[in-house]
């Protein structure tokens, strides 16, 4: 637990610290800076921390699997909210079940846009390429970047590839996320057991192409 607080804390000097929204961009002390891509700065922080600790050694691929399962879990059992609205309503501690949703949420969005991008480039491109750009596009410009500037970004690290239709439905929206078509593309295979909160367990496994 404490090395994945470290390892997340120690990704915002770059992804947040730095690069950052247009909305808090300079950061102001004195008032709120509400942000609908605080799924990216915080969400998508987290699944780095998580990729950190697994590049590095620390966790194994399995102890990935597991915290992704957890996160999953904890997003499926909360009220469903649309990653912007979460994103919005952090400032206003929202107390419906979804306070904090963009952590877990925005993590997960960031693993399947990591599969859909290494998919859609035969594995040469991924989210850290997206990273990169978005980070000589702004941080290294002196200033915040958009929703539209990150969407481009992700279009143009997957070749080209349309995200409309998944910011629409999965981030913008409510709808559930596509595990069942989006995980074999990196490999992976999960199931399903309905309970309660719908899902009892989830297990992923490698089929020959690793993700992290």
């Amino acid at each position: 637990m404490l090395a994945s607080l470290y390892a997340h804390e120690i990704f915002h000097a770059w992804n947040v610290k730095r690069m950052r929204p247009a909305e808090m961009v300079p950061y102001r002390y004195d008032r709120p800076q509400p942000t609908a891509l605080l799924w990216i700065s915080e969400g998508i922080t987290d699944y780095y921390a998580d990729l950190a600790e697994v590049r590095s050694g620390l966790t194994t691929p399995d102890q990935f699997y597991a915290t992704t399962t957890g996160k999953i879990e904890e997003v499926a059992s909360a009220p469903a909210v649309a990653l912007e609205d979460a994103s919005l309503s952090a400032w206003v501690k929202p107390v419906d079940g979804t306070d904090d949703t963009y952590y877990p949420k925005g993590s997960l969005a960031g693993l399947l846009l990591d599969i859909m991008i290494r998919d859609a480039s035969d594995n040469r491109r991924s989210l850290d390429t997206v990273m990169r750009e978005m980070y000589a596009s702004s941080w290294k410009r002196s200033r915040g970047f958009t929703n539209e500037e990150w969407w481009q970004a992700v279009s143009r690290a997957a070749g080209g590839r349309s995200f409309a239709e998944f910011e629409k439905r999965y981030v913008d929206g409510r709808d559930e996320f596509p595990w069942d078509s989006v995980l074999p593309l990196g490999g992976l295979a999960c199931w399903w057991s309905e309970r309660c909160c719908r899902i009892l367990e989830y297990r992923a496994r490698r089929m020959g192409r690793d993700v992290v």
